[in-house]
């Protein structure tokens, strides 16, 4: 490792090549005109102000979602690849049981899993198509917004989803713990909420207003948000508050 690279440009070098790693080294951002708009994104990891790897989740997470992307984790697949599997395990999903447990099935093509990431764009007013792998759906989520404070938010939510997805399917395995969507749903928002308050830039707000509206949190209007919020609570409960 040259001194002074940082470590993710000489992972991308070791990874794609000498003549990749070297204008990246530089501290350059150039990269092949027939490279995918994914790898442009990868080419600029710390660079510029491109779509990149930079989101405000946990290094750990961010780093656990690119060996993700690479399918480098141990799914079921990927461990009785390795031989680290007894012969009499089974390779079947934790959740549904009706297909071999890889990580495009793991996290997004599950059933419930499935449903999780609709009512999320739902959440987030997104509206595309659950996509064929990982890599389309980082850049659906990636791309979807041009505003780099809502990017920024996007990534954390995206980034909190994956998370959450690993860690109840741990659950599932070693403690015999069973969520629904729902309860996945709500754990993923609670995560980002928490991440956003802690690593986001931005004023102070309470669950109900990052459930109401991500967005409009992102953007740092919580003003809006919560006279927006309010009248929706009003609208929920002002009706039986006068039947009293």
């Amino acid at each position: 490792m040259q001194k002074g690279s940082p470590f993710w440009k000489v992972v991308l070098r070791e990874k794609y090549g000498v003549g990749v790693g070297v204008p990246l080294l530089s501290g350059g951002s150039t990269c092949p005109n027939y490279a995918s708009r994914w790898w442009k994104d990868v080419s600029n990891l710390g660079d510029g102000d491109g779509l990149n790897w930079k989101s405000p989740a946990p290094s750990k997470v961010v780093v656990f979602t690119w060996k993700l992307l690479h399918d480098r984790i141990p799914t079921k697949r990927n461990l009785a690849i390795r031989n680290s599997l007894p012969s009499d395990s089974s390779l079947e999903c934790v959740w549904c049981n009706n297909s071999v447990e890889d990580s495009t099935h793991l996290f997004l093509h599950c059933e419930g899993v499935s449903m999780v990431w609709c009512k999320l764009m739902e959440w987030v007013e997104f509206n595309f198509l659950i996509p064929p792998n990982l890599f389309i759906l980082w850049e659906c989520w990636n791309g979807a917004i041009l505003n780099k404070k809502l990017r920024r938010g996007v990534r954390l939510i995206w980034h909190a989803a994956i998370w959450s997805i690993w860690k109840a399917r741990n659950d599932r395995i070693f403690n015999n713990v069973d969520i629904d969507v729902e309860e996945l749903l709500e754990s993923i928002k609670v995560l980002s909420w928490r991440w956003c308050l802690g690593r986001l830039n931005l004023p102070a707000c309470l669950f109900y207003e990052w459930n109401w509206n991500p967005k409009i949190v992102c953007c740092g209007d919580v003003d809006l948000l919560g006279c927006a919020a309010s009248w929706w609570l009003f609208g929920c409960y002002g009706g039986a508050l006068f039947l009293l």
